[in-house]
């Protein structure tokens, strides 16, 4: 049984080495992304229950519109948005797809031409209640449907590249992103004999403790 085990922390050595877990990429300037691979957004309404209770409004909000900006050379590429609660109990998928269109930004840091990725969600109360009862915080998911892309806008973070704007058809009032998540990077493929020192080098390490027991100012976006 032992032996085979070995056998088995070497295999697992030489696989391709890429995380199926998301990584915190808020500061990242880009993320490459293959098909299927999401980028996830963690963003809360307080800002709106704030506003909403001083104009008389819905405690929660009765839709969400998003614009997700980067490089022009993304034009076309092609997505998919949902949204989830916080604890995951709740989900509401966009129907459809969406594709990056032509637009113009103007911030502190950059000044011309990208790619916008945009859409809307309405939702019942019952919607609003599911995503937003529990937790203000709730997350955006788009995930590439095409083709690989490099996302993101130069001069800025993946952090600042998401506007939302939340609101019940006569109020509108933006949302906080709090933290993006993305795929790990692909890590090169080892050698077969990197395969068995990396083996090695584990069963070593069992063997020891086996022995011992947001910008300045908002962009204008159009």
């Amino acid at each position: 049984m032992v032996f085979r085990g070995h056998i088995f922390l070497i295999a697992l050595a030489a696989l391709p080495l890429r995380a199926d877990l998301l990584i915190d990429v808020t500061a990242a300037p880009t993320a490459l992304l293959q098909p299927s691979d999401e980028l996830v957004f963690r963003f809360d309404i307080q800002g709106y229950e704030r506003i909403a209770g001083q104009f008389g409004a819905p405690s929660l909000p009765r839709g969400m519109q998003f614009i997700f900006v980067s490089e022009p050379a993304d034009m076309g590429r092609t997505f998919s948005a949902s949204l989830a609660s916080s604890d995951g109990t709740y989900a509401l998928l966009l129907p459809g797809t969406l594709s990056f269109l032509p637009g113009s930004f103007q911030g502190d840091n950059y000044n011309g031409p990208v790619a916008t990725l945009s859409g809307a969600f309405t939702f019942s109360p019952g919607d609003s209640s599911g995503l937003f009862g529990n937790s203000p915080v709730a997350y955006l998911h788009l995930r590439d449907v095409g083709s690989p892309v490099n996302v993101g806008l130069h001069g800025y973070n993946l952090g600042q590249d998401l506007y939302v704007s939340l609101g019940d058809g006569s109020l509108s009032v933006g949302g906080s992103v709090l933290a993006v998540e993305g795929p790990a990077p692909l890590a090169p493929v080892p050698e077969p004999a990197t395969g068995w020192l990396v083996a090695a080098a584990a069963l070593c390490l069992a063997a020891r403790v086996a022995s011992r027991a947001k910008p300045n100012s908002t962009p204008r976006i159009e």
